[in-house]
């Protein structure tokens, strides 16, 4: 059992070191992009109370360009800071849905949800793994551990650790739109969503039609809980 739990510690901080130098290595993506300077963040940020908490969250704004997605808005982990990174165009957006954004990526910044996911996602997968280690070193012949090791690594990697993690994030980016929707209204909230499904701007930020339809009966559901229960 102690042999098992070491495995499976070791295991899990080499899969987090790994992902922390990652996002630190000056060859990261992430670490080309320029910070936005106070007067893009300023036209990028039309409610006050957004732009309050992005300062008072210290976080960083980050444009990049030239992606290949129409927009993109992701908050990630850089070590040793969480930032946000956006790409996309003002002009073809409404002022409504670029706040929404920036509050939506800070309810990310806010529940440390970069940090969160990815501990979670290498628990998960350095059980997997430890597991199919576990096999392939404790099997009575090499060509045993052989048989045995990949395929249950297969198997933990596809039917555990990718829906369970898929499942995860679903329920972070509904948090996320309803810490938004505290931060600039829920009709605002509920606007800016519309016109994502109408667009069809946002192939990263929203990957599908039936994405923003839940997304938008989650924030309706709450506001209706809500009245119910002030009546």
């Amino acid at each position: 059992m102690y042999a098992i739990l070491q495995q499976f510690l070791i295991t899990f901080a080499t899969f987090v070191l790994l992902r922390t130098l990652a996002s630190a290595s000056p060859f990261s993506s992430w670490n080309k992009c320029n910070q936005l300077d106070q007067t893009r963040r300023t036209a990028a940020l039309v409610s006050s109370a957004v732009a309050r908490l992005l300062e008072d969250s210290r976080v960083r704004v980050v444009r990049i360009s030239g992606h290949k997605e129409q927009m993109i808005a992701v908050t990630r982990f850089v070590f040793p800071r969480t930032s946000i990174y956006i790409d996309f165009d003002e002009d073809r957006i409404s002022d409504n849905l670029q706040n929404f954004i920036i509050a939506h990526e800070l309810g990310h910044v806010r529940s440390r949800d970069p940090i969160g996911l990815m501990l979670i996602e290498c628990f998960m997968t350095a059980i997997v793994v430890s597991i199919a280690i576990r096999l392939s070193v404790g099997a009575d012949s090499i060509q045993l551990g052989l048989t045995l090791g990949p395929p249950v690594l297969l198997i933990g990697i596809f039917l555990f650790v990718l829906p369970a993690s898929a499942y995860i994030r679903r329920n972070v980016e509904l948090d996320a739109d309803a810490f938004a929707a505290k931060l600039v209204g829920v009709e605002n909230a509920l606007s800016a969503l519309r016109e994502l499904r109408e667009t069809g701007l946002a192939r990263k930020y929203a990957p599908a039609r039936n994405n923003i339809d839940r997304r938008i009966s989650k924030i309706e559901l709450s506001v209706n809980k809500t009245m119910s229960l002030s009546h």
